[in-house]
């Protein structure tokens, strides 16, 4: 496996926001035994898709030689530790995803050129150019980004 740039996205809107974010970052730091390249601002956000309080999003890039399901374990591990509780994808009776107040989510949007196509996992993130909250912090990172 080759170190590659990986590219984390960042939201929170439970508790003290900034915190969670940055809190998730170092733990992420931790976890990876490297430190974040580059952390774009804090841009606060409308929930979508449901009813709750502002978020606040952020993005991050790691150079990382992890397997992308090892990436995804640790954001998921690191996301558990700092206070969520749900455990995966909920439906509703129509099939649309329910969204859902969090202290911290965390989205793998890109791990170098590769791409995943897992149950658990699609890499490039399949949504992230749809979200306005994704693109703007990733924007600020990864300038060649279309």
């Amino acid at each position: 496996m080759k170190n590659r740039s990986v590219y984390l996205a960042f939201g929170s809107n439970l508790g003290d926001r900034e915190k969670n974010i940055r809190d998730a970052v170092a733990m992420l730091d931790s976890a990876f035994a490297v430190s974040c390249k580059q952390l774009s601002s804090l841009i606060e956000t409308q929930a979508e898709g449901f009813e709750g309080p502002p978020f606040l999003n952020a993005a991050g890039v790691w150079n990382l030689d992890l397997e992308p399901l090892r990436i995804l374990q640790i954001c998921k591990e690191t996301e558990r530790r700092l206070g969520r509780t749900d455990e995966g994808i909920r439906l509703d009776s129509a099939g649309r995803r329910i969204y859902k107040n969090r202290t911290v989510d965390i989205d793998i949007l890109l791990i170098g050129d590769e791409k995943v196509d897992t149950p658990l996992l699609q890499v490039p993130h399949p949504r992230m150019k749809e979200r306005e909250f994704v693109l703007l912090p990733l924007k600020e990172i990864l300038t060649d980004f279309e």
